[in-house]
């Protein structure tokens, strides 16, 4: 008897615990549906660093660096060192390596 008594109590809708759990349930679900899903691709800026004197390559990229396939838009200066610039409006070709971000870093192919 005192078994159901309790089982009673805790399903009835009179019991405190059992109304904040359900409040806070309901507010969960209400918080959670007023969020718009973010799109995490829609974060991401694949020409980042490929304007202005960023010197970056927006090419795919194997480990370590030594293939980079990508387009190719002009060499009218420094900032075209990479092979590619946001700024240019015409695309000249691809090949297979660039120079990334190669502002003032040493080449790999170098002694010292």
């Amino acid at each position: 008897m005192h078994c159901r008594g309790l089982k009673d109590n805790i399903h009835s809708l009179n019991n405190p615990v059992m109304k904040k759990i359900g409040t806070g349930l309901l507010l969960m679900w209400v918080v959670a549906c007023q969020q718009p899903a973010v799109d995490p691709l829609k974060q991401v800026d694949l020409f980042l660093g490929t304007g202005g004197h960023g010197h970056v390559h927006p090419a795919a990229t194997v480990p370590f660096g030594m293939v980079q396939v990508g387009p190719d838009n002009g060499v009218d200066g420094w900032d075209w060192c990479s092979g590619y610039h946001y700024s240019s409006t015409t695309i000249a070709g691809f090949s297979h390596t660039h120079l990334s971000g190669g502002a003032d870093s040493p080449s790999i192919f170098t002694r010292e």
